[in-house]
């Protein structure tokens, strides 16, 4: 049962997965299917009605100029004179003339009479100089013209709706002239262009138009449905301004584009049901139990850590698919890791080896590096202090200092190039060198020289330190010192302040057989304090990869109010800690402070 169960729950999992995403896929679809469909067809629909649109506008519009009066002409609706007229009396120039209006034809015979005195030349150029009779029965007769032209061109273009209408003076919207597709009520066009000037002011926006621009497009819902509205300016020069407008049925486009979608919909519901069955088939029967060997093999293998026994139960997973591999793999991995099990006890051994030596070379180190008390039985006319932290568990730094006779001391600071065994290493025999060659009595100049020339005869793995020697009188105060490439000492003056003494460098320890090491003095006043240290200490570095710097040391320094070097070297431990926080210790540490007392 709990395998049948674990089956179902994995083969669920990854229906859902899969079914989730072909939701998203079926969704962006539709989205992407709706938004093409919709543009190419109204692209298209565009295309064809700007086409319709200009023709209609050509047999409208006015296209002749009275070189008398510059009026526009037309002899598809009349001069500019005669639409405006239009538009100010549309109830009454609908109105067409009765046969029986013997008046009426009279008075329509007179005007072609007056107007028309060249052959074929109409009156309708002369329409501003009418009296308003003239102009009433002229526009009536004139007006069932325009109706038939209008009327052919809507039945050409297949349209519900083609008018000429009129935005006046007042800002009012007026339908000079139309013809609507059989069915559609009388006051359609009126009430689908009032809609959509409402809706839009699509008229206001014709007025910065001309003929030859673009037609503008709107989707307006009038009371019967949604209607889609085209307007193509013909005269916007004068405080009336015309245009075209054709009126197609939205309506069939949202049908049809409907329809599209609810036959994508069907389909792409049908193909998600057979992925669906397909999954629940194929997984259950392909997957699950697979999966559950797998895992009942990993769990025994947590349990017992029997590696032959995970290596049995993954062979018999007998299918030829991904989850067979991952048997394979996994089988493979066990043996792996067996072998790395024996491996890692072998390296748990050396490793605890390797510490314990290590830790007892370090203590080894530190036992070589002296100490003030055990060295100087006496010392009233000078106090002094050292240390040195490694930034591994052994170091290249190192202190020294002893006694050359009753009056001289010689202090010692040395930073070695590396760090760990091989530094500290290097760092004794130099150490043994030095003490050797200075308890002769020689110079430090002197020592230095011996030291490099002992050391580059023998130097095979290219290694060097810096040092800083110096010997004090301690009776005077006078200090003879030599620096190989080391850091510049500081000094704490009679008035109370530490300062670098920037001394000459000489070459370091180990890099060129003949260098020799220039040797200065200063001397050191009563109450004064030498302060050496190593690189470790200017170059201890933040978590904000930031340095202490020589700034920093100074600073320090001269924030500490005691003369005690012991409590010297722990203030300035205490602000580099401070300063570090919790980044690891970049390099070994070593400092060395004397009071002349």
């Amino acid at each position: 049962m709990t395998n049948i169960k674990f089956r179902k729950k994995i083969t669920v999992q990854l229906i859902v997965i899969v079914s989730i995403f072909m939701m998203i896929m079926h969704a962006v679809s539709l989205i992407v299917l709706v938004n093409t469909s919709e543009k190419m067809y109204t692209k298209a629909k565009n295309e064809l009605i700007t086409l319709n649109m200009k023709h209609a506008s050509e047999v409208l519009d006015p296209t002749e100029v009275d070189p008398e009066t510059g009026e526009l002409l037309t002899y598809g609706i009349g001069p500019v004179s005669f639409l405006e007229y239009c538009a100010d009396h549309v109830s009454e120039v609908m109105i067409p003339i009765d046969d029986d209006d013997e008046e009426a034809w009279d008075i329509l015979g007179d005007i072609y009479d007056k107007y028309s005195q060249d052959e074929g030349d109409p009156p309708l150029k002369h329409f501003s100089e009418f009296t308003e009779t003239e102009k009433s029965i002229y526009s009536r007769s004139r007006y069932v013209m325009i109706e038939n032209n209008i009327a052919d061109l809507r039945a050409n273009y297949s349209s519900p709706s083609l008018a000429v209408i009129c935005k006046g003076k007042d800002g009012s919207v007026t339908v000079v002239s139309s013809d609507a597709q059989e069915g559609l009520p009388a006051s359609f066009l009126a009430d689908v262009v009032t809609a959509e000037y409402k809706s839009n002011k699509t008229l206001d926006n014709l007025v910065e138009l001309t003929k030859d621009g673009e037609p503008e497009y709107k989707v307006v819902d009038a009371d019967d449905g949604s209607w889609y509205v085209s307007y193509l300016p013909i005269y916007t020069e004068s405080d009336y301004h015309f245009a075209v407008v054709i009126v197609n049925d939205f309506r069939l486009f949202r049908n049809t584009l409907v329809n599209t979608v609810v036959w994508v919909v069907v389909g792409s519901t049908a193909s998600f049901l057979f992925v669906v069955v397909f999954l629940i088939f194929f997984l259950y029967r392909r997957t699950a139990k697979p999966v559950k060997q797998i895992q009942g093999s990993v769990r025994a293998y947590k349990a017992t850590k029997d590696t032959k026994q995970v290596v049995a139960e993954l062979n018999r997973v007998k299918v030829n698919n991904e989850f067979g591999m991952l048997a394979s793999d996994v089988a493979d991995l066990a043996v792996t890791m067996q072998q790395y099990n024996e491996e890692n006890v072998k390296f748990a051994a050396d490793a605890e080896r390797i510490s314990t030596e290590l830790d007892l070379a370090m203590k080894i180190q530190m036992s070589t590096l002296p100490i003030v008390k055990d060295t100087f039985k006496e010392h009233e006319h000078f106090d002094l202090a050292a240390s040195m932290k490694p930034a591994k568990e052994v170091g290249g730094d190192f202190y020294d200092f002893f006694p050359i006779d009753d009056k001289h001391i010689c202090l010692i600071v040395a930073d070695v190039s590396g760090k760990g065994v091989p530094a500290a290493l290097f760092m004794m025999m130099v150490k043994m060198q030095i003490q050797s060659y200075a308890k002769t009595g020689m110079k430090p100049s002197k020592v230095l020289e011996s030291v490099n020339k002992a050391i580059c005869q023998n130097n095979k793995e290219n290694m060097f330190v810096t040092v800083w020697l110096g010997i004090l009188d301690v009776t005077t105060g006078k200090v003879v010192a030599s620096n190989a490439g080391h850091e510049h000492p500081v000094i704490k003056s009679k008035s109370g302040k530490y300062s670098l003494f920037e001394d000459n460098h000489g070459a370091i320890i180990g890099a060129f057989i003949d260098s020799t090491f220039p040797e200065y003095e200063f001397k050191l006043d009563k109450g004064g304090t030498l302060f050496l240290y190593t690189d470790g200490l200017t170059e201890a570095t933040n978590a904000n990869n930031e340095l202490f710097k020589v700034e920093g040391m100074l600073k320090s320094l001269n924030s500490c109010k005691s003369t005690d070097p012991t409590k010297i070297l722990e203030h300035v431990h205490k602000d580099v800690d401070k300063f570090v926080g919790e980044a690891p210790q970049f390099d070994d540490l070593t400092m060395l402070a004397v009071t002349l007392n």
